[in-house]
């Protein structure tokens, strides 16, 4: 389309805009704002269009209306204005344009009103992590419960994906979400008929069991234990006919067992329970498949040496099911793979533990001083924080190849979970004496460091040592440390 044609058609959207606003209390404005979604629904340029001429004020009146077509109007215009549109997506959050719809989706009694808004809420927040932990936030974990008893599967789907955004990452809320029973109600859906309800309700009992560095919730555990949920996840590794339905089952079920001995008792009695389910999962033509399998042994491997023995004792791994992943184009992946690798390497049959473990944590460190994604720079620090109090010897090396320095620059991210994530990693670390003179180092340099820290680690279990020298020498007053040029990131790899 020449110049001047895409001119033309942006001046005539231009004008129907200006047509909608002297709409407003007119009874033809459903059909304008239904036209309006249809010419936008799918096409970018005109998306944009329509924002540039500041649409979006008009939408939000209709939903103040009292008339429920007109509301509705609304907000699937909206939703058709910014599905697909990244920018369009940006744009409508930074205007904190939210609340009138979250203030009708409260209101509403009626399924059908709250797909709607749900939906559109949801388009807004688009793939981005922190904008969707934004919205969920905002619909709140009490509204979010509520849809998972709702007959809609959209609404099942929402509220397990809201409820999964809101325990991600540096911000536990999983006290909260214990408080209002979720657990029960997401065992529950795991019976769904819908195979995407089931997997999306297994993803978030996995999230509520297990927070960033692999830390439990005992009652949480207890309580999907107690729902029959060990049982009906057993069922689903054992008899799904879905590859990826049983792979999360598997770390599902990991994820419950992990520091819980009554809930790793009753999977050990389970007639249906065996590694040999999940080690058969490593074979599979899928790639993730085979990845997230790893992810799931690892899990039940961590700081578990019973349990590494019972997984050699039915096949075990070797070097070829977890390190072709670290040459993968996608980040994420090569960081779950050191993972896995630094803490399955002693069952790894076909190479030496120190040398599986070390490419692991070389790997790990690597993507924390290269990486340039906000993900995976959060999901590599949260593998340091996991390591940080696995094994003996885990922590040492990682010190030793200068962890503490690497991820001191995160912490003025301007991501909260990599803060967070990073936050939560030098807080194990600290109990290393090497690391907790490098960190104490650190925050002579920069007294802000201690502030993020202690914000992310507020109910976190701290170094006492180290606590206790930062309060010494802030009663000291002491200058700051000026940074060092010679500082030498070359040390060796530790025996690990």
């Amino acid at each position: 389309m020449c110049k001047d044609s895409i001119g033309k058609e942006a001046s005539l959207l231009a004008t129907l805009v200006k047509l909608f606003k002297v709409c407003q209390t007119n009874p033809l404005i459903v059909v304008w704002g239904d036209a309006i979604g249809s010419i936008a629904e799918g096409n970018r340029s005109n998306q944009d269009v329509f924002l540039s001429e500041n649409i979006g004020s008009c939408l939000y009146q209709m939903l103040k209306s009292h008339n429920r077509e007109v509301q509705m109007s609304a907000v699937k215009t909206i939703h058709r204005l910014v599905d697909g549109n990244p920018q369009a997506q940006r744009k409508v959050m930074e205007s904190n344009n939210l609340s009138p719809l979250v203030h009708l989706l409260k209101r509403s009694k009626s399924q059908f009103t709250q797909e709607a808004i749900t939906r559109t809420l949801w388009a807004l927040s688009g793939q981005d992590a922190e904008a969707q932990r934004m919205v969920a936030a905002r619909i709140g974990v009490p509204l979010l419960v509520e849809f998972l008893s709702s007959p809609s599967y959209i609404l099942n789907l929402i509220g397990t994906r809201g409820l999964r955004v809101l325990v991600q990452g540096p911000y536990d809320l999983r006290n909260t979400v214990m408080s209002a029973n979720a657990a029960r109600h997401l065992v529950r859906l795991l019976r769904s008929p819908r195979e995407d309800v089931v997997l999306s309700a297994i993803r978030a009992l996995q999230d509520i069991c297990l927070g960033v560095g692999f830390i439990p919730h005992g009652r949480i555990q207890s309580a999907v234990a107690g729902s029959r949920g060990l049982k009906f996840l057993v069922a689903l590794m054992r008899h799904s006919q879905s590859e990826r339905i049983k792979v999360e089952a598997a770390l599902a079920i990991a994820t419950l067992v992990l520091g819980h001995n009554e809930n790793l008792q009753l999977i050990g009695k389970s007639s249906g329970f065996s590694f040999s389910h999940v080690l058969l999962l490593l074979r599979s033509s899928d790639e993730d498949i085979r990845l997230t399998a790893g992810e799931a042994l690892a899990t039940f491997a961590f700081n578990s040496i019973s349990q590494q023995k019972e997984i050699v004792q039915n096949g075990g791994l070797v070097w070829r099911d977890v390190a072709p992943f670290l040459e993968s184009a996608e980040q994420n992946r090569r960081a779950l793979a050191a993972f896995q690798l630094a803490v399955l390497a002693h069952i790894v049959s076909d190479k030496d533990p120190s040398y599986t473990c070390a490419v692991g944590i070389q790997t790990l460190i690597g993507l924390l001083q290269t990486a340039r994604s906000s993900d995976t720079l959060a999901l590599a620090a949260d593998c340091v924080a996991r390591l940080s109090h696995s094994r003996a010897g885990l922590c040492a090396a990682m010190v030793s190849i200068d962890v503490v320095n690497v991820l001191c620059p995160l912490l003025s991210s301007p991501s909260p979970q990599v803060k967070g994530s990073a936050s939560i990693a030098l807080s194990y670390l600290s109990f290393n004496p090497l690391a907790e003179r490098q960190l104490l180092q650190r925050c002579r340099r920069d007294p802000e460091i201690m502030k993020v820290l202690i914000y992310y680690n507020k109910k976190r279990r701290w170094s006492e040592n180290f606590l206790g020298r930062w309060r010494h020498i802030r009663e000291l007053t002491l200058p700051p440390i000026r940074e060092s040029n010679h500082r030498s990131r070359n040390c060796r790899l530790s025996t690990i």
